[in-house]
């Protein structure tokens, strides 16, 4: 009788033991399949992250696409060709007679260059706080030079001007070319050696 107590007793303790391995078992599945899937959700948003940083890098490191090139033809209010003399050409502005290229914005330079330029015509009147006298000459070789048109862009004056070709080299006088823009955006024009910056 105590005999089959005891296997009686062992058999429960047996089944018992099984019943909490069994759950242990089904426990540590569930735990590891949850650590699985909230390591999986970190790594997800981990890769969304990493990738709006991405983007905006590539945004940042690509500026023209968010601001493109503007360029708009200058109206040219009046303009100019003659000759001007070589003993004067030391009197235009921003040293222009080394570069070919310039600007004029005070009446004082206009007046004193537009003396040499055109001595017999009457100094025509600009308003300076408004436009910009743009001029053009030969530096090598003495050609007729005429400006056809300009181009504003992102600030900066691109002068297109039309030059006869020769070998003629420079004696007394060089071809001369001006016109009057004006100077609302502008803040620089392109010379043969780089941009000359226009004062405010």
């Amino acid at each position: 009788m105590r005999m089959q107590e005891k296997m009686d007793s062992h058999r429960s303790t047996v089944l018992y033991l099984n019943t909490l391995r069994r759950k242990f078992r089904i426990m540590h599945s569930t735990f590891r399949v949850s650590s699985i899937m909230w390591i999986l959700f970190l790594l997800t948003l981990a890769f969304i992250a990493l990738s709006a940083c991405t983007h905006s890098m590539d945004q940042a490191a690509e500026p023209s696409q968010q601001a493109p090139e503007s360029r708009a033809e200058v109206e040219i209010k009046q303009s100019w060709n003659g000759e001007y003399p070589v003993a004067q050409l030391a009197a235009l502005p921003e040293k222009g007679y080394q570069k070919g290229t310039g600007y004029i914005d005070d009446p004082q330079t206009f007046i004193a260059v537009w003396s040499a330029f055109k001595p017999e015509d009457p100094v025509p009147d600009i308003v300076f706080h408004e436009n910009l006298i743009i001029f053009v000459h030969n530096i090598q070789y003495y050609n007729h030079i005429s400006i056809g048109k300009m181009i504003l862009n992102n600030g900066v004056v691109e002068v297109i001007a039309m030059e006869t070709l020769s070998a003629r080299p420079i004696e007394d006088v060089v071809a001369m070319s001006m016109a009057v823009v004006s100077r609302a955006g502008v803040a620089g024009i392109k010379s043969r050696e780089g941009v000359i910056q226009v004062a405010e």
